[in-house]
């Protein structure tokens, strides 16, 4: 019983969210650059031919021609990061406005290179950093309630075994 008595006291939680400092961890970050990579696509021949069984497609062996955009165009109204980013992490769009504007210049230089890659680099950079702040920052409270030990006591089940299936069991 004593290690019941050490352990049955009740505690409630709370998470403190330093939105300033989650910020500045983000755009320190952001700053430092992104692992993203300039698009890529690879070419392959091949023919088509219409014949009376169908279509026969016929392509050539090999691994094609693998080409980088140098300088994509992109047009970057179609993205809407704000909104992407505030979906994917669940942060407000206030919070995510700053941390994108404290790292303007490198967000949008890495955000022109590949920006469907970067949106899911930063929201999973951000989904991360979230975590890790949360978990910092969880604060508990005991309170003056325990739990009673009879909430942990069973009865042993009794039951029959239903039909062909002998793990089934009915109680």
């Amino acid at each position: 019983m004593d290690l019941w008595n050490h352990i049955n006291k009740k505690t409630t939680y709370e998470i403190h969210f330093d939105e300033d400092q989650f910020v500045n961890l983000a755009v320190a970050r952001l700053k430092q650059g992104s692992p993203i990579s300039r698009v890529q696509y690879t070419t392959r021949m091949a023919s088509i031919k219409q014949s009376d069984g169908g279509i026969i497609y016929d392509a050539e062996q090999g691994d094609g021609t693998r080409e980088t955009v140098a300088k994509a165009e992109y047009d970057l109204s179609k993205f809407d990061i704000l909104t992407y980013l505030q979906n994917e992490t669940g942060l407000t769009r206030r919070i995510i406005a700053r941390i994108l504007n404290g790292a303007a210049e490198r967000v949008t230089a890495d955000f022109k290179i590949n920006p469907v890659a970067y949106e899911e680099y930063v929201g999973d950079l951000l989904n991360e950093l979230k975590e890790n702040h949360i978990a910092e920052n969880i604060v508990y409270k005991m309170t003056d309630e325990e739990w009673d030990a009879e909430l942990f006591k069973s009865e042993p089940l009794r039951g029959v075994v239903e039909g062909d299936t002998p793990n089934m069991v009915s109680v």
